[in-house]
C-alpha cells in the first residue's frame, strides 16, 4: 500500500491490497491508458526485446502523462519540474524549460498503469532543516511556498512506473530517483 498519495494523483489511484503498488484510474473509472511523454528513450539493459525507458533531458524536465484510451482524459503521472523531492527542494527550471514540452506517444500498447512511490525523507525528524514563511508554509527552491503536508505528499524520492498490457505483460517504462541522498547533513538551500 502506498505510504502517501501526491496531491496531483488524489482521486485517481487505487492501492492494490498487500502491495506497495497502486493502479491509476480516470475520472470515469477507466483503467486503459496510453502513455505520452516529453523526454528521451533509453534501451533497456536487460533485453533487446524490452521497451525502452523514458527519462529526462539534461536541459529540460521530464513529463509523463497517461491518456485514457476511451475518453482522451489526460492524467499527469510525473512532472520533474513540479513534483518529487528534487523539484521541491533541489532543482530549479526556468519558465522556458517548463513551458515547451510537446508530448510524444510511447510505443507500448494500451494498458493499466501501476505506480509505486518511495518516501525516504524523514520529514518530521528533519523539519527544523526546512525553511518556512510567516504563514507556516514550507519554502521551495523555486520560490513557491506550499503547506507542509502537501510538501510531504508531493516530495517523494522515487517513482517507478509500469504498464500492464491486456495480455498481462508488465512493461516498466520509467523510474526516476529524486535526489534525497544527503539532506540530513546539508541545508535545504544546497
Amino acid at each position: 500500500m502506498l505510504k502517501s498519495t501526491p496531491t496531483y494523483l488524489e482521486g485517481h489511484i487505487k492501492n492494490n491490497v498487500g502491495t506497495n503498488d497502486a493502479t491509476l484510474y480516470s475520472s470515469t473509472g477507466g483503467e486503459r491508458f496510453e502513455i505520452w511523454y516529453y523526454g528521451a528513450l533509453f534501451p533497456a539493459a536487460e533485453s533487446q526485446n524490452q521497451f525502452p525507458y523514458i527519462s529526462g533531458f539534461d536541459f529540460s524536465p521530464l513529463k509523463i502523462v497517461a491518456r485514457d484510451a476511451e475518453t482522451g482524459e489526460n492524467l499527469l503521472l510525473f512532472d520533474r519540474a513540479g513534483y518529487g523531492y528534487s523539484a521541491l527542494f533541489r532543482d530549479v527550471f526556468s519558465e522556458p524549460q517548463k513551458q515547451y514540452r510537446p508530448l510524444t506517444r510511447y510505443g507500448a500498447p494500451v494498458g493499466r498503469v501501476h505506480i509505486n512511490l518511495e518516501y525516504d525523507v524523514p520529514y518530521e525528524q528533519e523539519r527544523s532543516k526546512f525553511h518556512f514563511n510567516a504563514m507556516g508554509y514550507v519554502l521551495l527552491r523555486d520560490g513557491r511556498a506550499i503547506p507542509w503536508e502537501q510538501a510531504k505528499r508531493d516530495g517523494f524520492t522515487q517513482i517507478p512506473l509500469s504498464l500492464e498490457t491486456e495480455e498481462g505483460h508488465i512493461i516498466e517504462f520509467a523510474s526516476e530517483y529524486l535526489a534525497y541522498s544527503s539532506f540530513m547533513g546539508s541545508s535545504q538551500a544546497d
